[in-house]
């Protein structure tokens, strides 16, 4: 999916203006310290929330009707420029997606850009907004440039923001947070969850991506389980690569599957978008998949599990309800093997502290090595990826219990 945006502000080089010449670390120094608080709300009060700083105009709602922007004083030269977007972007595409914007804004302004440089990507939480960051260093015949980005998925909206100036990291960083942290909706909020944890993902110990999985309750009897995940990467020619995808099962409350969605885009394109019905005593798999039309029937399983039966099964592993310490369900683990369901085999091994326990699965030839929380939460792994090296993940944030 691609997101088009545009920006009423930008500064004229990304630079400030000085009568003597100023070092690239001068300007990378530099910070704005006192900034006062102040409350914004949005046109039609759809949200509040309080930024850094003070508005150079009042938000205004897109033509489109998909946000709102805001454009912010920090005391800089340039201002910071954001979005507020209803519902949830995938973070890494839309991340390079507006990246690209703004560099579209810098030449038109400025002229061709010589030369461009990733200087930093980070993943991260604020408090269970998964979050994504990436700055870019470039040249122009004029001198030297830096763009910051930050963008979060936070209550059902997404936030995105832009810098175009050398230095105020910090300041732009405090900016962010603290919209995060104070924005309250008040149209009709998604349903409260039982259970939200954020994960970061390193890949070759890198923070490159960002996990949040929700569970909320549709009734007594049902719940709604979802997963997203966004990761940047970058080749040695600095190329950004995106990979996104959203993860949705329907299951019983005893963890037992009903239904499962599942949907993956590589830079921004829709490969794999697929479901898991049950269908004639088995499953079947169907829609797109590596951009192509596929089906599969498969009649082996009359019963799937959930990720989470798997969490409710390793609750009970853990105080000693189940004498099992190897754990063998069958899934569908679609990020893994996406044609068919497969086995997982769950080792629950040593307690690592009196909270959390080791643990070792395995589904097909991906073996994976975890710590999990009494609440059968997984809050460290680390894998091999065969496609892209090691992966690592840890959790940052977590709330609810899958026990209520």
């Amino acid at each position: 999916m691609r997101f088009l945006m545009i920006f009423l502000v930008l500064s004229a080089a990304g630079c400030a203006s000085s009568e003597r010449p100023v070092s690239f670390p001068e300007q990378m120094a530099r910070e704005s310290t006192k900034l006062r608080t102040i409350d914004v709300e949005s046109p039609e009060s759809s949200f509040a929330t309080k930024i850094l700083g003070s508005l150079a105009r009042p938000l205004q709602a897109m033509d489109d009707g998909s946000g709102v922007t805001a454009v912010i004083d920090i005391g800089s030269e340039a201002p910071v420029e954001c979005v507020f977007f209803e519902g949830d972007l995938d973070l890494a595409s839309a991340l390079i997606e507006f990246s690209d914007k703004a560099f579209d804004e810098v030449t038109k302004h400025n002229g061709a850009i010589i030369d461009r440089r990733v200087q930093q990507i980070s993943a991260g939480a604020i408090n269970a907004a998964p979050m994504l960051a990436l700055s870019w260093r470039y040249q122009l015949p004029s001198g030297v440039g830096l763009v910051k980005h930050k963008i979060a998925s936070v209550d059902g909206h997404s936030l995105y923001c832009r810098h175009i100036e050398i230095g105020y990291r910090r300041t732009f960083t405090r900016l962010f947070e603290t919209i995060v942290r104070n924005l309250v909706r008040r149209d009709e909020a998604p349903p409260a969850p039982v259970y939200a944890s954020v994960a970061l993902t390193k890949l070759r110990d890198q923070p490159r991506g960002v996990e949040k999985h929700v569970v909320t309750r549709i009734d007594e009897d049902r719940v709604r389980i979802e997963s997203r995940y966004a990761m940047l990467t970058s080749s040695r020619s600095g190329r950004l690569s995106s990979v996104d995808t959203v993860f949705v099962r329907f299951a019983r409350r005893d963890g037992s599957l009903i239904n499962s969605v599942y949907a993956r885009s590589e830079d921004g394109e829709l490969v794999t978008n697929l479901s898991l019905d049950p269908n004639d005593g088995g499953w079947v798999v169907s829609g797109t998949l590596r951009r192509s039309e596929f089906s599969r029937l498969d009649t082996g399983d009359r019963v799937l599990i959930s990720t989470l039966g798997e969490s409710l099964a390793l609750q009970k592993a853990i105080a000693g309800e189940s004498a099992a310490r190897t754990i063998e369900v069958r899934g569908w683990y679609p990020y893994l093997e996406p044609e068919k369901p497969e086995t997982r085999v769950v080792v629950l091994g040593q307690r690592d502290d009196e909270d959390h326990f080791n643990v070792i699965s395995k589904i097909g030839s991906v073996v994976t090595e975890s710590v999990v929380d009494r609440n059968g939460q997984t809050i460290w792994s680390r894998w091999l990826d065969a496609s892209i090296g090691e992966l690592e993940t840890k959790q940052l944030f977590a709330s609810g219990s899958l026990g209520d």
